[in-house]
């Protein structure tokens, strides 16, 4: 049983703007919806990374137990065949760890994309309904820099 539990919110630009930027087709036939701004790239020797992963979906209630950051890049999900996903993000604390007593969730309906900001606390990906792909857009260095892991100290359970 998780010690913690999280509503989940539907997401928005607005009430996911302190983690990243969602991304949105625009609605008027013709136009662009720019999100250029958004990519941080790694101020290193990192390169660029496209993949497509394929998640198998999961069930509310879920129970979340590690999250992981990126410090060096943004990180960008597009949906290419998703029905609906989560999010689960955290701030960081002034030791660098996530502050696990103010996560925020969110769901989309898979119509959105979402880029993470450089060191951004978050889940993996979690899908619901059926399984889903996703394009992933960041950059990695190779030398184990890319990726930081840090266990919940209790179990957090997400539900709508």
């Amino acid at each position: 049983m998780a010690a913690k539990v999280v509503t989940l919110q539907l997401l928005t630009a607005e009430n996911f703007a302190d983690f990243g930027d969602v991304l949105a087709g625009p609605l008027t036939p013709g136009e662009r919806a720019f999100y250029s701004e958004g990519l941080q790239p790694d101020p290193g020797d990192g390169r660029i990374s496209l993949h497509v992963n394929h998640v198998t979906p999961a069930r509310l209630p879920y129970t979340a137990t590690q999250l992981e950051r990126h410090p060096n890049t943004s990180q960008t999900f597009l949906p290419l065949r998703v029905s609906r996903y989560v999010v689960l993000v955290a701030a960081t604390r002034p030791d660098g760890r996530p502050d696990d007593g103010n996560l925020k969730g969110f769901w989309s309906p898979g119509d959105q994309g979402i880029t993470y900001h450089a060191g951004v606390w978050h889940h993996g990906i979690v899908v619901l309904d059926q399984a889903a792909h996703f394009a992933v857009l960041m950059w990695r260095r190779g030398d184990g820099r890319d990726d930081e892991f840090a266990d919940l100290p209790a179990p957090v359970g997400l539900q709508l």
